[in-house]
Parts: C-alpha cells; sequence; structure tokens
C-alpha cells in the first residue's frame, strides 16, 4: 500500500461503469474508483439499489462486520457523496462522512431502504 490513492484515482480515460437509477454523466462511476482499492487488498460488488435484493445483501454483508462504500444523496444538495458504513447493535448503522467531524447514528432498515 505504498503508493497513495490521490493520485491514482485521476479521471483520464473513458471506462466507466454505470451506476443503476441515474443516467447521463452523473450516473457514472470512473472505474479507477473500484480499480484502485483492489490494488490495495480490497474487493467489491456493485449493488443495483432498486433491486429488493440489494438492501438484504449489503444488511448481511455489515451485520458480518464488514465495512460498506455507500454513495448517497446529500440532503443538502441533492449531490451525491461516499460514505463509509459499519453495522451497530439493534439494527443501527454508524455512517462515517468526511464532510462532517462526527460519525452519525441510522437506523439500517430506513437507511437502506430510502
Amino acid at each position: 500500500m505504498g503508493n497513495r490513492a490521490g493520485p491514482r484515482l485521476g479521471h483520464e480515460g473513458r471506462d466507466y461503469a454505470v451506476i443503476p437509477g441515474l443516467g447521463g454523466p452523473k450516473g457514472t462511476l470512473h472505474l479507477d474508483l473500484l480499480r484502485v482499492p483492489v490494488q490495495d487488498g480490497f474487493c467489491y460488488d456493485l449493488l443495483d439499489p432498486v433491486s429488493g435484493e440489494a438492501t438484504n445483501w449489503l444488511q448481511a454483508h455489515l451485520t458480518r462486520g464488514w465495512p460498506a462504500m455507500i454513495l448517497e444523496r446529500r440532503k443538502e444538495t441533492g449531490g451525491l457523496h461516499w460514505v463509509v458504513a459499519a453495522a451497530r447493535r439493534n439494527g443501527e448503522l454508524r455512517l462515517m462522512d468526511s464532510l462532517a467531524a462526527e460519525s452519525r447514528l441510522v437506523w439500517a432498515r430506513s437507511y437502506l431502504q430510502a
């Protein structure tokens, strides 16, 4: 992991993965966002957020103690932003957000189905 992720996450090239449910240029992810974490030993699954199975799969993943990166729509701006989610007891999720000073707790079912 000696290489920093930032310089490796350029947006050159034309390889993009489509985000289900979004169209046009705002509905894509640059494939480097997937390639770079794999180089650092992580694995990924892309979930269709409108699929009924996505919520169940993600909740099972989090319940096993594994974190997840979630692309959420910010209520304040309507823009898309990445957060990291980790499961807690009693059906809660802890969300770590680089734009917030502290993590926040949400109810897993209501957050994942929103």
